[in-house]
């Protein structure tokens, strides 16, 4: 009697540990299915098999890879950071604001950027047609609001002769705002 016990509570554990890995691994429901039967249909010896031929490998590869890759970009970021601490002797408040946006997105300190605020939307709109104008390689837009009046088909004109050049155009503006 304790030796059926014994069984059934191994064929238990069986059942249970492999439909954990099953589903942790998230394979594709056919080879989920495939697994499952072959675990149900040889309890003990059915785990074994999936532990040595179920296991992705090439997907464990991946993550080590990013790893490598994440902790280089991480070990860049603190050696660019020591270089631009020493060269532009940035104030010790801004360290954790850089340490946050490359741990969150992964975005790299950088500098010569510049940034312009605009008052009067005319301006804003004659330096973005003059920023059309100008670009060489690739326009990308994004818009919650953008209309088809005099202003919005003067853009568009703008960019379909960019396009003409062989310029890269891509125009994303909001469904709901804009309604075009």
């Amino acid at each position: 009697m304790s030796t059926y016990i014994l069984l059934i509570v191994a064929y238990i554990i069986n059942i249970v540990s492999a439909i954990s890995l099953i589903f942790i691994e998230r394979k594709e429901p056919t080879t989920t299915w495939a697994w499952l039967i072959i675990l149900l249909v040889l309890p003990g010896f059915g785990f074994i098999l999936y532990l040595i031929l179920g296991q992705n490998l090439n997907r464990q590869k991946i993550f080590r890879e990013k790893k490598f890759i994440d902790e280089e970009k991480s070990n860049k970021l603190l050696k660019s950071f020591d270089e631009e601490k020493k060269a532009r002797r940035i104030a010790e408040e801004y360290i954790d604001i850089i340490k946050m946006n490359y741990n969150h997105s992964k975005s790299l300190y950088t500098t010569g950027n510049s940034v312009k605020s605009y008052i009067i939307g005319e301006e804003k709109f004659n330096d973005l047609i003059r920023d059309i104008r100008l670009a060489t390689k690739f326009i990308h837009i994004e818009y919650y609001i953008f209309r088809l009046d005099g202003l919005g088909n003067k853009i568009i004109d703008e960019l379909k002769k960019k396009v003409n050049e062989g310029v890269e155009v891509r125009l994303l503006v909001d469904g709901m705002g804009s309604k075009i």
